[in-house]
């Protein structure tokens, strides 16, 4: 047990992705994961809790009986009186100001902070202006221009080890890339030009593409949706992840916590990289636009790399963090 000043209750995400992330706090008597929404092992409940809620679906129309929910957000009981600090994550469709209150209310002394670990214009959080000015106690964002816009706390980057799972394959690609192609669809495509073109052997695979945009279809896969697990048994088989940021993005991203905890390089047009705590260029290697890309840095020596940086990016820093500026 972390000798915290808060119970913490993550009211997180069904995302296989963030459920590997913040892994390591299921060891933790104080801190009770809530990561499908509801306090409750009922599928039903939660399906029709989800769309009740969702936040694109009430930006149209606001759903009445919103707070039929509210008794099933939190059920756990603590062995200790210490107050509870709500940590929502802010694609979390309780992040409101309607639950906030109710948990104000039914749980005196609580704390209630969010954390954004996308940029905010991609998380449709209902209220937002007024939870981050105000309606909640802290606001935390993973993008460094974020946190400044909004006046957010900048916190950079979570990751846990999991258990041993298997490669995706006993031959090693060099480069690996996975991810939506959102605003970036051009820059992948040109980046797997130059190191396909250059011998290298890519394991490209893009989310998001309509049939008429799906280029050399022979060789990268256009996929619907890859599970998270499925992602990392692509990651132990390459030598280098490959990175491409969302328009305007300067946050780490989720491929750094893949790297640091596998030991992988990677390429990244993130210049704002090089002023991590875990860079150094034998293990991190940033392009401004494909052309650029050094062909050689996959198989350069070491192949294999440690970023001493795995404690560092453990969720139960990210308690820490918050704990210290709640006192």
């Amino acid at each position: 047990m972390k000798d915290w000043n808060y119970n913490y209750v993550i009211l997180g995400s069904n995302d296989e992705l963030y459920k590997v992330s913040y892994a390591e706090l299921k060891k933790y008597e104080n801190v009770y994961c809530i990561m499908d929404y509801l306090d409750t092992d009922n599928s039903f409940l939660k399906a029709i809790f989800r769309v009740h809620s969702s936040a694109k679906m009430n930006k149209t129309i606001k759903f009445p009986f919103q707070s039929i929910w509210n008794h099933l957000i939190f059920q756990h009981k603590f062995s200790n009186s210490k107050p509870i600090c709500f940590l929502f994550f802010s694609r979390n469709q309780l992040c409101n100001l309607e639950v906030i209150k109710y948990l104000r209310t039914n749980y005196p002394n609580c704390r209630c902070v969010a954390f954004w670990q996308d940029l905010a214009k991609y998380c449709p959080t209902r209220d937002f202006d007024k939870l981050v000015n105000g309606g909640l106690d802290l606001c935390l964002s993973f993008d460094f221009d974020d946190a400044k816009k909004y006046k957010m706390e900048y916190y950079p980057l979570v990751y846990s080890p999991i258990g041993s799972i298997e490669p995706f394959s006993t031959e090693k690609n060099d480069v690996y890339f996975v991810g939506k192609a959102k605003d970036r669809l051009s820059t992948i495509i040109d980046a797997f030009e130059v190191l396909e073109g250059a011998g290298l052997k890519c394991d490209f695979n893009i989310t998001g593409v309509s049939p008429e945009h799906q280029l050399h279809k022979d060789k990268i896969n256009y996929y619907g949706s890859m599970p998270y697990i499925e992602n990392l048994r692509h990651i132990l088989s390459a030598n280098c992840i490959f990175e491409v940021m969302q328009g305007g993005g300067k946050g780490f991203t989720l491929r750094y916590g893949e790297a640091i905890m596998y030991n992988k390089k990677i390429i990244t047009n993130n210049q704002e990289v090089i002023n991590a705590p875990f860079y150094s260029k034998d293990k991190v290697h940033v392009f401004q636009n494909a052309m650029e890309i050094d062909t050689t840095f996959p198989k350069l020596e070491p192949i294999e790399v440690d970023y001493d940086f795995k404690e560092k990016i453990l969720p139960s820093n990210l308690l820490t963090f918050i704990d210290s500026k709640l006192k």
